[in-house]
């Protein structure tokens, strides 16, 4: 028999013990996608010198929305502005609790006028989903899991070209200049006969474009595609490499949802089962604190501020008011940290050396469980996390997108974090190891010059 998520907690103990011992995997970029389809270094270096062709339709949810009321819906749910929105429009919608903790994010697609994808991680969708059931409304909504969940087939196959090349492999798998888009608006193609959505995007900040259509047509539209590519030197990305754009880009995934606490959220956490998302992926990281709001992040520090509007009434507006009034939305900044290169050999050389190494660095992406979260210091001193780390095959370097407090957040600024956990958790991904600390070296987020100057000029 099914228990809720507040009783997964009562029995655990607290939220922090239930998610730090969660016996689930890691997030994975499913199968059928491989996890390399070469080698992740050449994967990683395609969207810098040439083109990467990357397959979204496995990993993510999406929840399909149809009826005369969905902005109406939405836009008392989400932080953003639905002002300017509208058919062939894409908008990042962003989720907040009453206490304008972050919930969740996800891309919102509208296709028709009544009708929009929600496309992106269990968090938000639940959110939408609890609240669809909870609030009068005329939308029909029907949400697909990711393939390690969804029965059957999803309804859409969802691509992403991204590089240089890019728009080279578009012009000639159409035989004509593509649809001058501006960012984050959809027009509409062919690709071997097939309709296709395409919209003007970029996820490691180098220039590109995301395209989906119906699942019957995925196979034409791929062979098109890499037929296309060839004389562009096309790659396709896989798994290991996909994860790491969150390093180039700046993007913070796995962040844990603020929804633990508030005694607004308990019939959310009744409603949640203790096989959700929310009760079973799990919490590493040499950050350890026994109290769960210790984990929650605030839309402003994790660079979500410019999305935030105070045109419509929303769940979690006068939290978000407040924290400006106070400076809460200025007292920490995401950056990236270059990790020092000889103390991630020492991490490594430690298995080979040490009685009790350090934990192990997998590449190219270090994390070992879904929400990451490694303490940053500066000398003794606590200044922030750092989260997902990967390594760069273009900077030959270890990076990780962090949140720390603002007087550290100056490029060339040396901080260091802690690697491992101490105490060892028992989560599967977790060896026998040692805590190490790695020097670290402040630099800008995103990482990737393109994608702090130029990727949304146009």
């Amino acid at each position: 028999m099914s228990r809720s998520l507040t009783q997964a907690i009562q029995e655990a103990g607290n939220p922090v013990k239930l998610l730090r011992n969660s016996q689930a995997p890691p997030q994975i970029v499913p199968p059928p996608v491989p996890v390399e389809y070469s080698n992740w270094q050449s994967e990683q270096l395609s969207w810098r010198d040439s083109c990467g062709l990357l397959d979204q339709s496995h990993h993510m949810v999406t929840i399909i929305l149809e009826g005369p009321d969905i902005v109406d819906f939405l836009s008392r749910i989400g932080v953003n502005s639905f002002k300017n929105y509208g058919v062939d429009k894409a908008k990042h919608f962003i989720g907040c609790t009453p206490d304008g903790h972050l919930i969740g994010q996800g891309i919102l697609f509208q296709v028709q006028e009544n009708k929009a994808l929600l496309v992106g991680a269990h968090p938000i969708m639940d959110w939408v989903e609890y609240n669809h059931a909870a609030t009068a409304n005329k939308i029909k909504l029907k949400r697909e899991g990711t393939s390690l969940t969804r029965p059957g087939d999803p309804s859409y196959f969802r691509y992403q070209l991204q590089g240089p090349n890019a728009l080279s492999v578009m012009r000639d798998c159409l035989g004509e200049e593509p649809p001058e888009l501006r960012f984050f608006h959809m027009g509409h193609i062919k690709i071997a006969g097939r309709d296709v959505t395409l919209l003007r995007h970029g996820m490691v900040g180098a220039p590109g474009f995301e395209m989906f259509g119906d699942w019957k047509d995925r196979e034409p539209v791929l062979e098109a595609l890499l037929e296309a590519g060839r004389e562009h030197d096309l790659k396709q990305v896989g798994g290991a490499a996909y994860f790491t754009t969150a390093a180039y880009s700046g993007y913070i995934s796995g962040i844990v949802p603020g929804i633990f606490t508030s005694p607004e959220l308990a019939d959310y956490r009744n409603w949640l089962s203790d096989r959700s998302w929310a009760a079973t992926t799990p919490l590493g990281g040499s950050f350890n604190s026994d109290d769960i709001e210790d984990y929650y992040f605030n839309p402003f520090v994790v660079g979500y501020g410019r999305s935030i509007s105070f045109d419509h009434e929303f769940i979690g507006r006068s939290a978000l008011e407040k924290m400006m009034e106070n400076g809460d939305d200025t007292r920490q900044k995401k950056v990236t940290l270059i990790w020092d290169s000889e103390d991630v050999v020492n991490v490594t050389r430690s298995f080979f050396t040490d009685e009790l190494p350090a934990k192990w660095l997998k590449v190219p992406g270090a994390k070992y469980t879904t929400y990451q979260y490694d303490s940053v210091l500066s000398g003794d001193k606590f200044v922030g996390i750092s989260t997902w780390p990967a390594i760069s095959a273009e900077y030959r370097r270890f990076l990780s997108t962090a949140i720390i407090d603002s007087e550290y957040a100056v490029d060339g600024t040396e901080l260091s974090l802690l690697w491992g956990e101490d105490p060892n958790s028992t989560k599967p991904g977790v060896e026998p190891h040692k805590q190490v600390e790695i020097k670290a070296t402040v630099a800008p987020a995103p990482f990737f010059e393109y994608a702090r100057t130029k990727y949304r000029q146009d």
